[in-house]
């Protein structure tokens, strides 16, 4: 780590929402850059008001601040649009919804205080490409590009960005394989290749980029 990048992320408060694979190379990222870092993982804590508060306010209380939030939890089901169970599709639509905003909103009362604040939603392609098998996945993902487009705009004068980093689905899913095929550079990214663009937009060097969904997907999109 070089003496500039110790001293821009010294002292730098990172949330970090999601153990999975993508949380905690995220994590792992920061730490690794000198910021100090929180992370919550568990799932019952991923969609509940008042629990998220508590949460929230947990770490205010012990680190003073939260600079900048990384949500990577997600809930993911396949399922044609006529094989979809009702209760399926509301779970996957409002966990997934749900549990960004309210994450996003509680943090970002904070860092509206602060007149300062990062944040960044790990999100997919569906939400850009149509997704046939993953229907209400998809719908999840094109509002919580929404929301990252329209916090951005409402919070920018208060100094605080919102970005979204779309990749393929998670790696294990049945369609990987087949997604594998049709991208050009041949493969789906690795947890740690999204590291680098979280960086990226967390960094000084991205201070006027806000609102942007970007593809990490190895092509996927471009086609």
């Amino acid at each position: 780590m070089s003496q500039q990048a110790e001293t821009e992320w010294k002292g730098r408060i990172v949330l970090v929402i999601g153990g999975n694979e993508v949380g905690t190379a995220i994590a792992e990222g920061f730490r690794n850059q000198g910021a100090e870092v929180a992370i919550i993982s568990d799932a019952a804590d991923m969609t509940d008001l008042a629990v998220i508060t508590s949460k929230v306010d947990t770490i205010i209380a012990q680190f003073g601040q939260i600079d900048i939030l990384v949500h990577a939890w997600e809930v993911f089901a396949q399922a044609s649009a006529l094989e979809m169970p009702p209760q399926q599709w509301k779970d996957i639509v409002q966990g997934n919804i749900k549990s960004k905003f309210l994450y996003a909103k509680e943090v970002g009362k904070h860092m509206l205080e602060q007149e300062q604040g990062n944040i960044i939603f790990l999100s997919s392609i569906s939400g850009i490409v149509a997704a046939p098998g993953a229907i209400a996945f998809a719908a999840s993902q094109g509002a919580i590009h929404q929301i990252a487009r329209t916090l951005s705009v409402e919070w920018a004068k208060r100094g605080i960005r919102v970005n979204a980093i779309a990749s393929t689905l998670p790696e294990g899913t049945i369609s990987n394989p087949r997604i594998a095929q049709v991208t050009p550079l041949e493969r789906i990214p690795k947890a740690e290749e999204l590291v680098g663009t979280v960086l990226y937009l967390a960094s000084n060097a991205s201070q006027m980029v806000t609102g942007q969904i970007i593809s990490v997907d190895g092509g996927y999109v471009a086609q």
